[in-house]
């Protein structure tokens, strides 16, 4: 998960095609099939259903932030994206293992969807001490069905043909 989080900062930090080409063929010259596979299909524009209600997340983050709701409510329309205010306002984690991005999503974040409240804000809370700022907004964006960034498929196509 850690080089799919750097993809995506590497793609969203530039407005350049041939840097952001260049960051997903290095991506695809390293990743492994599976992730490769997972890579391409959110890069292409696809996207997991929301796995945690956004009402939920916002209780729970206000809360292990210790701060009062309506302050996350005012970070969160002055920011203007849910999953960015949650990786900013809950207190950094430490990275403890650096699972493939298809372990990510496969064992930790499907999951999500059959589990009852209680034990999804466990694995939320667990997720968020468990990841580093950066690593926790892509999550984030994941979990909230709102991953998108700024490529085209013909774009992810030219990756793909350069690796």
């Amino acid at each position: 998960m850690i080089r799919f989080t750097e993809l995506y900062h590497a793609v969203d930090a530039t407005t350049k095609t041939n840097e952001k080409i260049s960051a997903i063929a290095n991506y695809y010259a390293a990743a492994l099939p599976e992730d490769a596979a997972w890579a391409t299909y959110f890069l292409s524009g696809n996207k997991l259903k929301q796995l945690v209600p956004t009402s939920s997340l916002r209780k729970w983050a206000a809360e292990e932030a210790n701060i009062p709701s309506w302050l996350l409510d005012e970070s969160y329309h002055a920011v203007g994206d849910l999953a960015e205010t949650l990786s900013l306002v809950v207190p950094s984690g430490t990275i403890v293992d650096d699972l493939s991005l298809s372990q990510w999503i496969e064992n930790r974040l499907m999951p999500l969807r059959n589990m009852n409240e209680p034990a999804k804000r466990e694995v939320i809370t667990m997720i968020w001490k468990q990841t580093s700022a950066k690593m926790r907004l892509v999550i984030m964006k994941l979990i909230t069905g709102a991953f998108r960034l700024g490529v085209s498929k013909r774009l992810v196509t030219r990756a793909i043909a350069e690796h």
